[in-house]
């Protein structure tokens, strides 16, 4: 609900905003007023929210959701369920459910399940089942049960099992070390 008031008053205000201007002073708005006026409506277009059934969809930007969260290009995600997006460049969140992208860039996952990258750079993932990347650099890879990276390279690996079938692991701290078939591992329990 938070997210769609956000969006109304934005967009209220900067119609009101721009269409006052563009009617009074048509003729002594410069053009570049208005092709920026013309952008903010788009980006405020790219940026809304969109609930239905309790659940958030959007193209860019951010936002919460007491359901499942899914987005296109994500700067900030959290919901009770699934928060998902193509592309994320910040922080997601699931308090029950899963976390996933398909492009992660630096970012941030918590989950109460899985946290899943297809590809990317995580800064750091956390879940309660499992944690894994499919190819890419895994900075802090921390999970109740497995970590997975499988094509890459994972820095920090803790969990009770971890596998990382073709890359090279920096620190793994795991209870079960026949899962890992890596080039270089650092093994500590």
């Amino acid at each position: 609900m938070e997210n769609l008031t956000f969006f109304l008053l934005g967009s209220i205000t900067v119609l009101l905003v721009s269409g006052a201007i563009s009617r009074k002073y048509e003729s002594k708005v410069p053009k570049f007023l208005k092709k920026l006026r013309n952008r903010v409506i788009v980006s405020v277009v790219l940026t809304m929210p969109l609930n239905i059934g309790g659940n958030v969809f959007q193209i860019i930007g951010y936002g919460t959701s007491n359901g499942k969260m899914f987005s296109v290009i994500s700067f900030y995600q959290e919901a009770k369920g699934t928060a998902g997006s193509i592309i994320a460049f910040g922080y997601q969140k699931s308090k029950t459910k899963n976390t996933a992208t398909v492009v992660g860039i630096l970012n941030y996952q918590n989950a109460k399940k899985d946290a899943m990258i297809a590809f990317g750079i995580p800064l750091f993932q956390k879940s309660d089942k499992e944690s894994s990347v499919f190819a890419g650099l895994s900075f802090i890879q921390t999970s109740k049960t497995n970590c997975v990276t499988l094509i890459g390279l994972s820095i920090y690996q803790k969990a009770e099992g971890c596998a990382n079938p073709i890359g090279i692991v920096i620190y793994q701290k795991d209870k079960k070390e026949v899962r890992t078939f890596s080039i270089f591992r650092w093994f500590d329990n």
